[in-house]
């Protein structure tokens, strides 16, 4: 297939059998298909299309869900194909931003399929997710030096770690889209992956230290027109961990979080944290017990939907389902409830990644359940409806 194709799609829809809500597997024809990372914008400015990745004679490619329409528009051709992680989609100029093989950053135009490279980073070195700001002005992502292709057999086994102990070499770089102009903002032997724009500043950007949570000083903020740097909430290693950060629509920080009494000690307790960019207003929810793989808020940030559901600390297969998430600002807890089954075998790429759609209506996750990845669309309203959540 060639980009610009449009392929006629056969969703398969069903009632959850445990909670009885609407689930369609959207791309059960079209091939192994996956939405990419829960922080970045992926969908059109009205909501009904988003971007996916699918597997296409066997490389990744991008194409255009039509989430209403039962169709598909593939939009790359790109050899080498695209990780399915890393695009991000500007609404406002209704562009994709991604990379390809060899470090080079491209876009392309969804209206008429046009493409361009914008960017290419230095040998060696890797280029993280993309975050673009709200009004389509600027991307921002990072670039990190690649070890990992040197690593022997034996050290790719504990490479997550020892990529973080190695302080690869990292650079992020905010570009300006209009006049494709770059500025190189923050640098340091630090292993920098996520990188998130503010959508209220698009000057305020959200990066992170990786590895394992509670070995890293995770969360950090740079200011792009003055430079100002500071770590967000200062973790104490060993003691606390906090991960997959991501900002609200009104430019809050939420993050999971855990702490226990002492090193070593497998008691964590968890929570969501929200917090703002200035280090203020710091609330913790807590769990009932372990917590969701990944999180993602709803538009006002009041609920958010999780990958795990352990509705208490004794509860049995938590991992094959998606979790409703209520924020109780009363008793500082979260409310939840199971949203529905994902079935998930959480390798390689089936990683579910639940987002709402920009209408809260709807919640989007990936499973390879029957053995296919593929993309599903839940109805949330209804279950939001009928637990009085509104």
């Amino acid at each position: 297939m060639v980009k610009g194709t449009v392929i006629r799609l056969k969703p398969i829809e069903y009632a959850d059998p445990e909670t009885k809500v609407q689930v369609i597997n959207l791309t059960g024809d079209l091939g192994g298909s996956r939405h990419p990372y829960f922080t970045q914008n992926l969908f059109t400015r009205g909501g009904e299309a988003m971007v996916i990745s699918s597997m296409v004679k066997g490389e990744w490619q991008l194409f255009l869900l039509r989430l209403y329409d039962n169709e598909a528009i593939q939009l790359t051709e790109d050899p080498g194909g695209t990780p399915p992680s890393k695009p991000c989609l500007d609404a406002v100029h209704n562009v994709i931003y991604y990379w390809v093989k060899g470090g080079v950053l491209k876009r392309i135009h969804i209206d008429d399929l046009s493409d361009e490279i914008i960017y290419k980073i230095p040998r060696n070195f890797n280029g993280s997710i993309l975050s673009c700001s709200n009004d389509g002005n600027y991307i921002a992502f990072a670039y990190s030096e690649v070890f990992k292709d040197r690593f022997s057999e034996f050290q790719v086994r504990e490479s997550f770690k020892l990529n973080m102990f190695l302080k690869p070499r990292s650079i992020i770089i905010r570009l300006n889209t209009a006049r494709n102009e770059s500025d190189v903002i923050w640098g340091e032997d630090e292993w920098i992956t996520h990188v998130n724009i503010n959508p209220i500043d698009p000057n305020v950007i959200l990066f992170n230290h990786e590895g394992p949570w509670y070995l890293v000083q995770r969360m950090h903020i740079v200011k792009a027109d003055t430079y100002e740097y500071w770590p967000l909430y200062v973790q104490r290693r060993l003691i606390e961990m906090v991960g997959h950060e991501f900002f609200t629509n009104d430019g809050r920080v939420i993050a999971q979080y855990g702490k226990r009494s002492r090193p070593g000690s497998g008691n964590w307790v968890y929570y969501d944290m929200f917090i703002n960019i200035d280090g203020s207003d710091l609330r913790l929810f807590k769990y009932p017990g372990p917590k969701p793989g990944h999180i993602k808020a709803n538009s006002t940030a009041k609920m958010a939907v999780g990958d795990r559901g352990y509705l208490t600390g004794d509860f049995k297969d938590g991992d094959k389902y998606i979790a409703l998430i209520k924020y109780n600002e009363v008793e500082l807890k979260v409310d939840m409830t199971l949203l529905c089954r994902h079935d998930s075998s959480w390798t390689n790429d089936a990683h579910p990644h639940p987002i709402f759609t920009p209408n809260d209506e709807y919640v989007v996750f990936t499973s390879d359940k029957g053995g296919k990845l593929n993309v599903y669309l839940c109805n949330v309203k209804d279950r939001v409806k009928e637990l009085g959540w509104l």
